[in-house]
């Protein structure tokens, strides 16, 4: 595939020669656990605690729980896992990005590929000149020759040059270098037209250019022809040779053969290209490999392949060769959909293994190009307890192409049916209607509980059950309006259905000087699926501050607010309902911040301490809050007088070698107490404290307790939660060990949801070898209920990895070989 393109990049640079923008790779820290909590203004409801969900590494709320998961959910590694430290260093890049690296020609200024054979001929050291020297336009050279032309130094047997026509002709052990790059050749033809002079009076006037910068300077050369016999080029990190090359820009058509070359970190052949326009042309017999051996330990092959626009739309007889004789492991009769440009992923999916859910199986999806906005895949999914599955996959995007009437869409959705009559349907649509106006849509549909989570336990063991729902929103700068109808479809979760609903939220607004108002109204027709209480409800929140600044660190901000909610029936009655409610408190910020001289590898310390205090009381009437349907939190606004407390504690550090900042230490104290309310008065503690000497190293201690005295209509209300852990990972660094050992700890009420040690090691053992292990011991069952280990093993340009693990549910081995240094090559089995 980097044949394909890299081809197709040495035959355009006829053109005119730009400089290649370069980029760089942002290195991003090391992964922390970040505890989320509601904001202390406005006051959350924490009478009816949200415990939070995780899902891959990032903290979600629900108010209402489905009977689908289980609460309280406890603390774990989620997303912060021991791994095998990978081979290579610096931060792995994918296959798309290596394919515009490493085939990018024009990426250096200096490449023999953009001779200007109109420059004068300098130099020149030859046996036998015929012709005027003196003019140097137009002569012939025998008998051995050197010259300089355009930056680079000549050798060959003999020459003809014509500058007036752009004519360059040399035979005979052609020799061309220069600072950067090599080229040689039996044989070597080059003209080039010069393109027609643009005269003064039609220059465009740049009011902006560098001093001594004439735009018009950056290439005068036209279409031409180039034909060379064994053609040999190199330069740094790039080569390529072929017995025969002829390329006519003029006409985008031309023809290589015995085509051979090396484009960091791929190596690759072709018997045959023709080239048939411009980015597309058909090969045939074409392999790529990244060993660098003279026989390769693996190579891809395509029996023939064409190219149309930088995408492979298709591949026949794709191989996969073993060693020197070629063997075959796996072959497919024809792929397509290979994108060699752009940001498009590889478009084939292999993965095969043993599962405890389903026993042995392999997951296999091939994708087809159908238009350039519209990808299409079979996915076959046969397996030892489950059948055989069978799905059909999608992507589109349409957000570029306003010529479509889907201009504005992206989306995508995924099925998958096997023989056992288990299977799901996911679709997910984004339609943008206008520059305000974006409507979403989600459809998720699973023929029972457990199937997602049984075939992709991986990507879905911790998420919640299906949803399905539409929503239409209107953002502006100054409000918010949305639409949206939702609709339980499994008997199995247990939801809120929006039948529909509307709101209208007019954003923070400044009346005067440190004056604000912020309005919210929700209307709609619901229905809990779990309880079957459904009503109409009409809702309308306004809340006004007053953010005063006392003096320099200091901020008093006094806020009011005034809610109604209407309902059309209630738990024990079917007449209409208003409960009306009012608050009204008050917060007190300080912040304080001091800086410190440096000690040992830091040069400077700077201490923030940011505490506040927020009181507040709130008084509903005409409903009690036994008979209000709660459908979501706009439903818990009982009558309380509560105060809460807040102290954040920052230690931020330079260090003296890099000048790099990172947060140093934190500690976050919380405390929140109902003094009175009506549904069982609350109390709510909670710690967060890190400390990280090193970015790469750190300890991090979270805890928190809820309690209520007498909560009504919520399961699970008094719980604690610790989680505890010292974690180390110089994964951006020396590449060779990571480390995590910490304590988790939940329990709701009477009951131990888990009290767990996790701990677990990866390591380098040498340059061939790494390997990890993970595991989660259960105190209270003194076993080990969760165990991972995992080895690799360096091979030549690439590696293996082995894993095996270990739950409840059963054991899961997988095998895992990737090219080194490149994240998007993995295959899994």
């Amino acid at each position: 595939m980097v044949l394909l393109f890299g081809i197709f990049c040495i035959t355009s640079n006829f053109g005119t020669a730009q400089d290649a923008a370069t980029t760089s790779e942002a290195v991003s820290g090391v992964p922390e656990m970040e505890i989320v909590r509601t904001p202390v203004v406005p006051p959350p409801a924490r009478v009816y605690p949200s415990l939070r969900i995780e899902e891959s590494g990032e903290a979600g709320y629900s108010d209402l729980r489905s009977k689908y998961s289980v609460p309280p959910y406890s603390l774990g590694f989620r997303g912060r896992g021991i791994h095998a430290p990978r081979f290579g260093r610096g931060r792995a890049r994918s296959l798309e990005r290596a394919f515009s690296d490493a085939t990018d020609y024009n990426s250096t200024k200096n490449s023999l590929l953009n001779i200007n054979v109109t420059e004068s001929i300098e130099n020149i050291d030859t046996a036998d000149l015929r012709g005027n020297i003196r003019d140097k336009n137009k002569f012939s050279a025998r008998g051995g020759i050197e010259f300089d032309l355009d930056r680079g130094h000549f050798r060959a047997n003999s020459l003809d040059a014509d500058r007036d026509a752009g004519l360059l002709k040399i035979d005979g052990d052609v020799e061309i270098t220069n600072s950067e790059s090599r080229l040689t050749a039996d044989s070597f033809f080059l003209q080039r037209s010069p393109m027609q002079e643009i005269t003064e009076e039609d220059r465009i006037r740049y009011r902006l250019v560098p001093h001594g910068h004439d735009p018009y300077e950056v290439s005068k050369l036209g279409d031409g022809v180039l034909e060379a016999y064994n053609l040999d080029y190199m330069e740094l990190k790039r080569a390529f040779n072929a017995d025969y090359i002829r390329y006519d820009s003029m006409s985008h058509a031309g023809v290589l053969t015995g085509v051979k070359g090396y484009s960091d970190p791929f190596y690759f052949g072709a018997d045959q290209v023709r080239i048939i326009g411009p980015s597309t042309f058909d090969v045939d017999n074409i392999w790529l490999t990244t060993c660098d051996l003279d026989d390769p330990h693996y190579r891809i092959r395509f029996s023939q392949a064409r190219v149309e626009e930088g995408r492979m739309v298709v591949g026949k007889e794709t191989k996969l060769q073993i060693g020197k004789k070629k063997r075959t492991f796996f072959y497919i009769p024809q792929i397509s959909g290979l994108s060699i440009t752009g940001e498009d992923r590889l478009r084939l999916e292999i993965e095969t293994g043993q599962q405890s859910e389903h026993g042995y199986y392999l997951n296999i999806a091939q994708w087809y190009t159908v238009t350039p906005n519209v990808d299409l895949a079979y996915r076959l999914y046969p397996s030892a307890n489950e059948g055989l599955g069978f799905g059909l996959d999608g992507e589109y995007d349409f957000r570029q192409n306003p010529a479509s009437r889907l201009f504005g869409s992206k989306g995508e959705f995924e099925t998958l049916y096997t023989t056992k009559e288990r299977g799901y349907t996911q679709w997910y649509h984004r339609q943008e209607l206008s520059q305000d106006l974006t409507l979403l849509t989600q459809w998720e549909q699973w023929y029972d509980r457990d199937f997602v989570k049984d075939f992709y336990n991986d990507e879905y063991e911790d998420r919640s059950g299906p949803r399905t729902f539409t929503n239409l929103t209107y953002l502006k700068d100054g409000y918010i309006a949305t639409g949206t109808a939702s609709k339980s479809t499994h008997d199995f979760v247990s939801e809120t259905e929006k039948l529909p609903e509307a709101t209208f939220h007019l954003l923070e607004r400044q009346l005067g000087e440190g004056l604000y108002l912020s309005l919210d109204s929700v209307a709609g027709y619901y229905n809990h699926s779990g309880t079957d209480v459904q009503a109409q409800r009409y809702s309308q929140v306004a809340r006004l501050s007053y953010d005063f600044n006392v003096m320099r660190g200091m901020n008093i901000l006094p806020f009011v607010e005034g809610s109604t909610t209407h309902y059309s029936e209630t738990l024990t009655s079917d007449d209409a309902e208003s409960r009306v409610s009012g608050l009204a408190g008050v917060t007190t910020q300080f912040r304080f911040q001091r800086g410190y001289a440096g000690r040992g590898k830091f040069d400077g310390f700077k201490h923030i301490i940011v505490p506040s205090v927020t009181y507040f009381h709130e008084n509903s009437s005409s409903i009690d809050a036994d008979d209000v349907p709660r459908f979501d939190s706009i439903d818990i606004r009982p009558s309380r007088e509560r105060i809460e407390s807040k102290i954040d504690n920052l230690i931020l550090g330079r260090n003296s070698e890099n000048g790099q900042v990172w947060r140093v230490s934190k500690l976050t104290l919380y405390q929140g107490n109902d003094i009175s309310n009506e549904t069982g008065e609350a109390t709510d503690y909670e710690v967060d404290m890190e400390i990280r000497p090193r970015p790469w190293w750190g300890i991090r201690t979270f805890a928190e307790q809820h309690r209520v005295d007498e909560a009504i209509g919520v399961s699970g209300h008094d719980f604690d939660r610790v989680l505890s852990y010292i974690f180390y990972d110089d994964n951006n660094f020396e590449n060779s060990f990571n480390a995590r050992l910490g304590y988790a700890l939940t329990d709701a009420g009477d009951i131990t949801v888990n009290r767990e040690i996790l701990y677990g090691i990866g390591y380098k053992l040498s340059k061939k070898w790494s390997f990890s292990a993970d595991h989660t011991y259960d105190l209270d069952d003194s076993e080990i209920r969760r165990q991972s280990y995992q080895i690799n093993r360096r091979l030549h340009k690439w590696s293996m990895g082995l894993r095996i693990r270990d739950r409840p549910r059963g054991t899961d081995v997988n095998v895992v070989m990737s090219l080194i240094g490149f994240s998007g090559t993995r295959v899994s089995f």
